[in-house]
């Protein structure tokens, strides 16, 4: 069985919908181009070092997975270190 991840493009404010997706989803799959790839890398690093809070808890975040795709790049990342909230 196979369940598609939530997808954030890399544009406008996208990090916090991404935590907001994250909070319930668990995980989702940032896309960008390649020229914005720098800048979405060093976004993503900054949320690697928070914790974001589920419930009650707080929990960190992973990359799950790393892409390329034929506009550019698919990062995937996901909530906790294999917890079910």
């Amino acid at each position: 069985m196979h369940f598609e991840d939530a997808t954030v493009t890399a544009s406008g404010d996208w990090t916090e919908n991404l935590k907001a997706i994250l909070t319930t989803k668990l995980r989702a799959k940032v896309l960008c181009q390649e020229d914005a790839l720098p800048t979405v890398a060093a976004s993503i690093q900054r949320l690697l070092v928070e914790e974001l809070e589920v419930d009650y808890l707080l929990l960190p975040l992973s990359i799950s997975r790393v892409d390329r795709t034929p506009a550019g790049w698919a990062i995937t990342l996901r909530v906790g270190e294999g917890v079910n909230v």
